[in-house]
């Protein structure tokens, strides 16, 4: 009994000791993230709740972020009633809170935009950072959207690429001058219909699947552009507020009365088409990726929609810039005509080497007028520690895309439009894409689990793009009836969402002489 007595007591001491140890290191956690806490709230808040919501910020949202980081730093956060919103434009703190603690950051999460593309129903593919099964679908479009594939749909989208071109070109003979925002939309969407659906092209706008997915595209971008003065108190920063009742209602409606329907139907059609194409590809990957068939459905509703929308602004936004740089059109001019000689047929995106000025004037585009100001946002599902700080659980993370391609110190004079800054590099975007942050060009195709699965496809219907039109025509601004010059308007734009879109502009496509 001493003895049973005596281990008693030593175990029971024991006891006692770890529990202390364990209290003791608890209160030291604890004082510790206090003390994290305490640095955390020092974190600059630029606008609280009440300001955001009456003051009249008659400015983009991404120009006003961008200046509050110059103004705070690389870390500010915004509080509204909903969220806590961290923005960040530091590409070390963008590594280790990003990419090295994805796990905790990268769950989808609440915003306007999001709800109007989705109708609210479900995080979705381009919004969601790899939680559940979207994971499985994401991979499965990355995986379908491959340099093979792209490479084997390059005939049919050049065909109509250069019906687009010459569309330009006749319309600017007839009227003097062209909104290209439409042919851009009807060249679009026959491509991308092609590659998803194996749909053949439409011959005129009057198709009625143009028309109806021209309607949703119209829809959304109503729904999706920030607000004016005379709307939401003349708040333009839906993008970080709850989507009111009325925009969420008819963002449903749209999206089971129109698009459902249309894709459906979509997706029937190509499963006998004849036609290589995505649904097709998709049906071959089922089981590897646990695919049902609402899930396939759900691939291509985001993916037509989504990649008609920004394909459309890349366009746009590459032909303002044309429009205001001469220079660049005479350099890739001349690429193109030094190619034609020395190898006597038109260039396809495997002779993009020879193209260097054109590859640095892609990547400048993207980086001066990103079509993704913003990244998708992201919410965080534990708190996460960096540099003496706390980012407690359930803020939202965005990193500032705008902001990071006018930082100074990596791109002098970020105001300018300068394609030379990149001519040291003829690596192509879904190359550089990859590369670690330091090292990367630009930030316009994300990274880590939310980058885009399509940087390859992008990259070479735009080669096609720009290289059809250069070889054909040169972009001149419109004329008044005074004869004076009217430039597009590249620093005002529309923010929908997290993407910029360059408002309407008139141009003139004007045939060049024969270069062969």
């Amino acid at each position: 009994m001493g003895i049973s007595g005596k281990y008693f007591a030593i175990l029971s001491a024991s006891v006692a000791t770890v529990i202390a140890a364990v209290y003791v290191k608890r209160a030291m956690i604890r004082s510790h993230r206090r003390k994290l806490r305490l640095v955390h709230s020092q974190i600059p808040n630029p606008l609280n709740d009440e300001e955001l919501q009456d003051k009249q910020l008659n400015t983009l949202p991404s120009k006003t972020i961008t200046q509050w980081h110059q103004q705070y730093g690389p870390l500010f956060e915004i509080n509204t009633s909903e969220y806590k919103w961290i923005f960040v434009s530091d590409l070390e703190a963008i590594e280790a809170i990003f990419i090295k603690r994805s796990v905790e950051t990268s769950l989808h999460s609440y915003s306007a935009w999001r709800n109007i593309v989705n109708g609210g129903c479900g995080s979705g593919i381009f919004f969601n950072g790899g939680e559940g099964r979207w994971k499985y679908l994401k991979a499965a479009l990355r995986d379908v959207l491959s340099p093979a594939f792209s490479d084997s749909v390059e005939g049919m989208s050049r065909m109509e690429i250069e019906r687009c071109t010459r569309n330009l070109i006749t319309q600017t003979g007839n009227h003097g001058s062209v909104n290209p925002s439409l042919c851009v939309r009807f060249a679009v969407v026959n491509i991308v219909l092609y590659i998803a659906f194996g749909k053949p092209f439409a011959e005129s706008m009057n198709d009625d699947t143009f028309k109806r997915i021209e309607s949703i595209l119209q829809s959304y971008q109503k729904l999706a552009a920030t607000s004016t003065v005379a709307e939401d108190k003349g708040c333009p920063w839906s993008f970080f507020l709850k989507c009111s009742p009325a925009k969420s209602k008819e963002s449903k409606l749209i999206y089971r009365r129109q698009v459902q329907p249309l894709i459906q139907l979509l997706v029937k059609s190509a499963r006998t088409d004849n036609n290589h194409n995505i649904v097709k590809q998709l049906d071959k990957m089922r089981e590897d990726y646990h695919m049902k068939d609402d899930d396939i459905h759900k691939i291509m509703e985001e993916f037509v929609f989504i990649s008609c929308r920004t394909l459309c602004a890349s366009i746009l936004w590459t032909y303002a810039l044309l429009c205001h740089h001469p220079k660049a059109q005479t350099n890739i001019s001349q690429e193109f005509i030094r190619f034609w000689k020395q190898n006597k047929h038109f260039p396809t995106f495997v002779d993009q080497s020879s193209f260097r000025y054109y590859t640095a004037f892609q990547k400048e585009c993207f980086r001066y007028r990103p079509i993704f100001t913003f990244s998708a946002p992201r919410k965080i599902t534990k708190d996460v520690y960096y540099d003496g700080l706390i980012i407690p659980k359930d803020s939202i993370l965005l990193s500032s895309i705008h902001a990071l391609h006018n930082d100074s110190a990596r791109y002098p004079e970020p105001e300018k439009f300068v394609p030379e800054r990149f001519l040291y590099d003829t690596n192509p975007m879904h190359k550089t894409s990859r590369n670690c942050l330091q090292s990367r060009d630009h930030f316009a195709f994300g990274w880590g689990s939310r980058a885009c699965p399509g940087v390859y496809m992008v990259e070479k219907f735009l080669f096609d793009v720009v290289i059809n039109l250069m070889s054909q025509c040169s972009v001149r601004p419109a004329l008044t009836v005074e004869g004076d010059k009217l430039y597009p308007d590249i620093d005002n734009y529309i923010e929908a969402g997290v993407m910029a879109v360059p408002v309407d502009f008139k141009a003139r496509f004007i045939e060049r002489d024969s270069f062969k």
